[in-house]
């Protein structure tokens, strides 16, 4: 018996075995997840760099990249996780063994990429004046939007060649690229939103021209180990035909994963809407406490990305039954890192947010009406951290599952009565302060969290039965 066991763990390593250590354990999710994290971590300081030069440029420029940039992502993110999905079969193939056509996925989901530059391109162009009318700072909002969309192809690219490297258990690749992206934007937005020698002071749209470009050296790099000979003959890499039934094939599992963020997306865009027309302090509080949110969102989105591609490759193989440990060890890791955040956000917000202040705007951390909301919004959004945890989880392993039309059922339900709904009449109607509308985000997400556990929990992965037999196979 011991060595019939001890056969089969040899077998697991060489098949769909991601690391060294036990698959589902708590040091396998976090030897997967770590590199994943300090990626997103680079990314998220990407819109907070941004946000910390702007910060002390002027409040005003704050408040337009907030605003102008979750438009950006708006329009970016059903094209950006649909293409995302190259992970997910990249992991199946893997796990199957199937490595030859590691590649076809991640190049149909790159021709997506590249059939969004006339979209993008004329939204840029056009839509601007429409989309940002009357919010009171047009202006600096069309500049930040209308530099950075032309960049969005080059961002939905980038999920579709990071999946590729992150389903195969290469994850500090992804690491590498994204911490470049990272440094080159950090280094070019001091000089081209102040201006430095032969730089001219660009403000906003400095900011917005530092992240294309550092989103392009970043795709670049992607492709330049991608296209690599030992990865063309083993993965199949250099295949870049267009392939209208596998290119449909792949898309259709992501598209509802898309649309279900996308939707979410809509949700955030019109809340933005309704504290810019509450007035007051919500939009300043809104800004700052938001980016210590995305500040560590890097640790959400890491630990899904890591469940995905363990679950994938565990699907693959057909080895449903090691899932729930995988999950298990994945919320451990959520919940650990949630009570370090409530440390962090709650324990001293004055201090905090005085780093994220320009001197002349740090009088307001003195006003009882600013201070007072802004403490409360911390615990909410503590506590929304934390269940933003639970529902990336979930998220992962359904997307992994190919269970992506109920994410998006879920999501659109939750997002417009659980969420928006409430957050309306709260602020619009009941004139609330803006932490009750942060309270109903961190309820909405606990409800889609505890949704998503319901559906795995009942659906035993029944959605992914044929879900890796694409056209041809």
């Amino acid at each position: 018996m011991y060595n019939l066991q001890k056969n089969e763990i040899i077998i697991l390593q060489q098949s769909y075995q991601l690391t060294k250590f036990p698959i589902g354990s708590l040091r396998e999710m976090w030897q997967i997840s770590y590199p994943l994290m300090l990626a997103f971590l680079s990314g998220s300081m990407m819109m907070v760099a941004d946000r910390i030069y702007l910060t002390h440029y002027s409040l005003e420029a704050l408040t337009a990249c907030v605003n102008g940039g979750i438009t950006v992502f708006l329009f970016t993110i059903l094209p950006m996780l649909t293409a995302g999905i190259a992970e997910v079969f990249v992991g199946q193939y893997h796990g199957a063994n199937e490595h030859k056509r590691m590649g076809e996925p991640v190049w149909q989901m790159l021709w997506l990429s590249l059939f969004t530059i006339p979209f993008f391109f004329l939204l840029a162009a056009y839509a601007g004046p429409y989309l940002f009318a009357g919010t009171g700072n047009e202006a600096l909002e069309i500049a930040y939007f209308s530099t950075l969309l032309p960049f969005a192809p080059l961002m939905c690219a980038g999920p579709a060649l990071g999946g590729f490297f992150a389903a195969k258990g290469s994850v500090k690749m992804v690491t590498l690229c994204t911490v470049v992206m990272n440094v080159i934007n950090v280094g070019l937005d001091p000089l081209l939103i102040f201006g430095w020698g032969p730089f001219p002071e660009m403000g906003i749209t400095g900011a917005a021209l530092a992240t294309g470009i550092a989103h392009t050296i970043g795709v670049a790099l992607y492709l330049s180990i991608f296209l690599r000979s030992p990865y063309r003959k083993r993965y199949g890499t250099g295949d870049w035909s267009f392939r209208p039934s596998a290119f449909w094939h792949y898309a259709k599992v992501g598209l509802p994963g898309g649309l279900s963020h996308f939707n979410e997306m809509i949700g955030h865009f019109f809340f933005f809407r309704l504290v810019i027309m509450a007035g007051g302090y919500g939009m300043t509080i809104m800004s700052l406490v938001q980016s210590v949110y995305i500040s560590g969102f890097f640790i959400l989105e890491g630990t899904s990305k890591a469940v995905s591609a363990i679950v994938s490759n565990l699907i693959g193989a057909r080895q449903h039954a090691l899932i729930d440990k995988v999950l298990l060890s994945a919320i451990k890791l959520i919940t650990l890192f949630s009570l370090l955040f409530a440390v962090l956000i709650v324990g001293n917000p004055e201090a905090l947010f005085s780093l994220m202040m320009a001197e002349q705007d740090r009088s307001l951390l003195l006003d009882p009406l600013f201070l007072e909301p802004l403490i409360r919004t911390c615990w909410w959004v503590s506590l929304f951290f934390f269940a933003d945890g639970l529902y990336w989880i979930f998220v992962g392993a359904l997307t992994a599952a190919g269970d992506t039309k109920f994410i998006l059922a879920a999501g659109v339900v939750c997002t417009w009565l659980v969420y928006f709904l409430p957050v309306y009449l709260a602020l619009h109607v009941f004139e609330a302060s803006i932490d009750v509308g942060w309270m109903a985000i961190a309820i909405s997400s606990f409800v889609l969290a505890a949704t998503f556990f319901v559906r795995y929990r009942t659906s035993h992965y029944e959605p992914l039965r044929s879900f890796s037999k694409s056209p041809g196979t």
